[in-house]
């Protein structure tokens, strides 16, 4: 059940973190968070765990957002926000 739901998160963001880890330092920014929720995980933690999870989410919205913003148009389609 929770290979399942990885499987199907991984799938459906997968156009997003293509976008996310192109700017420079993004990926080695997603290690880092990883390896925090995994040390909060291995420790028993589920309190950091969530923080950890939180703080990743929030800061990969942030950076598809400011993505999206500044991303060229192409096709002549706007994927601007408004």
């Amino acid at each position: 059940m929770l290979l399942d739901l990885i499987s199907s998160l991984s799938t459906r963001s997968m156009r997003y973190r293509q976008i996310y880890v192109n700017p420079p330092n993004r990926a080695q920014q997603a290690i880092v968070d990883h390896e925090a929720i995994l040390d909060a995980c291995r420790s028993g933690d589920p309190i950091a765990a969530g923080q950890a999870v939180r703080s990743h989410l929030r800061r990969t919205l942030e950076g598809v957002l400011a993505t999206l913003k500044v991303a060229p148009e192409s096709d002549g389609d706007s994927i601007h926000q408004p």
